[in-house]
Order: structure tokens, then sequence, then C-alpha cells
């Protein structure tokens, strides 16, 4: 197994009521996944935001055209993968109501956002 540098942010934030065996799984495919696809030295970073979290990286991130693709139950992109770990990820969020974006991470890999999703959100998807 590799060891990575991992950085879990805190301060003043709103709360929400989740299924806590279903949110560890959440963060475990997360962390999981950051260090399938990072070097031996990645960095991984979680932080809470004001209605949600993010877990960024400073791998190789993932290119902007697979980024709605690999939230999708069964796609992969590494030889002999599954395709399940982004897709358990998106199913849970799911089921909290919350929603999941993939954008660069400020540290130079990507950035995995997890956050709650308003009526208007859920309207315009």
């Amino acid at each position: 197994t590799r060891a990575a540098d991992v950085e879990l942010g805190s301060g003043d934030y709103s709360t929400s009521r989740a299924d806590a065996r279903r949110l560890n799984l959440l963060f475990d495919h997360l962390f999981r996944k950051a260090h399938q696809h990072g070097s031996d030295e990645i960095t991984v970073r979680a932080e809470l935001l004001d209605k949600g979290c993010y877990v960024e990286d400073d791998g190789p991130g993932i290119d902007p055209d697979e980024r709605d693709r690999v939230l999708e139950y069964g796609y992969t992109t590494q030889s002999g993968g599954t395709g399940l770990g982004l897709s358990i990820v998106n199913s849970i969020a799911e089921a909290h109501g919350w929603g999941v974006s993939i954008t660069d991470s400020e540290i130079g890999g990507v950035r995995i956002e997890i956050s709650e999703t308003t009526p208007t959100d859920a309207e315009s998807t």
C-alpha cells in the first residue's frame, strides 16, 4: 500500500444529516481513487464547505471531456477497472439529495465536490 499526505480542514459550517456508514463509504472511495490514479507521493486534501465538502488531490486530474462519464456505472479508464468507485460516490450523494461536481484542483489534480442541491438546482438538471 502507498501512504499519502491527507489534510482535513475544519471551521464553522452548516450541518447535514447523513447515514454514517454510507458517508464513510463515499469518502473511502474518494480517497482510494486518489491513491489508484496518483503517484506514490500524492497529496489529498478534504475540506468542508458552507453546504458540502470537497476532496482534492495533486494527481493527474480527470480530463474535462470525461468528468460526467466517470460518475456513470461501469465507466473506467483503467485496464481491469470496474467503473464502480465514482459511480458509488455519485449514488450515495444522490441518495442524500446531494450533487457531485468535478473540477480542477487548486493543488494541481482533481477536485470532487459534494454539495447539497437546492430545489432550483434539481429543477435545472
